[in-house]
């Protein structure tokens, strides 16, 4: 089996463990230090990735692969990272930028970006109309519930869930698609 190639089968197969411990072996650092710049904690970046490659073997039957193998590992690695965050209720604003320049970069690039992700990020929502934009804020960057924000500004929750959607439309519209993507899963 030869491993880092851009190989596109219908499905994985692994013939033996040791392909199996070959592939774990060929990715398993690179992913982990992948991991570590989501979760910024060594032994959860391991974990996961451990937990990916236990997954992998239980599941390579059954996996389709629609690129290589290596953009497979580093896009899991990245969705699950994504999921731990949003499980540990990140919603603090300057974690959501770094991790929209982390996303966006390379593994040779520095996190540059963060300025301008941030730039972005204000001058969308500085588009949107007040009450929605204070509506969005509170929701994705202060962490309330939809019920906190109608109570705290006197509205129906209808109205806030209403003018959620309408902000999220027009933020879609104006926003880098990876930006918006990452704001409103985290």
């Amino acid at each position: 089996m030869k491993l880092k190639d851009n190989l596109r089968p219908r499905n994985f197969q692994l013939e033996t463990e040791a392909d199996f411990d070959m592939l774990f072996q060929s990715y398993y650092h690179d992913l982990v230090t992948y991991a570590h710049t989501f979760l910024h904690d060594m032994d959860e970046a391991e974990d996961l990735v451990q937990n990916l490659f236990i997954h992998f073997w239980e599941n390579a039957r059954n996996i389709k692969l629609n690129g290589s193998l290596e953009a497979y590992f580093f896009k899991s690695v990245k969705n699950r990272c994504l999921n731990k965050l949003k499980s540990m209720h990140v919603y603090d604003k300057h974690k959501v930028l770094y991790l929209e320049a982390t996303l966006s970069m390379n593994k040779s690039e520095d996190v540059e970006d963060a300025t301008f992700l941030e730039k972005e990020l204000l001058e969308a929502l500085e588009k949107l109309p007040d009450q929605v934009r204070e509506i969005i804020e509170l929701k994705y960057l202060k962490g309330k519930k939809v019920s906190e924000i109608a109570c705290q500004l006197e509205l129906s929750v209808n109205t806030v869930k209403t003018q959620l959607h309408r902000g999220k439309s027009k933020l879609r519209k104006e926003m880098d698609p990876g930006l918006f993507s990452l704001f409103f899963l985290i």
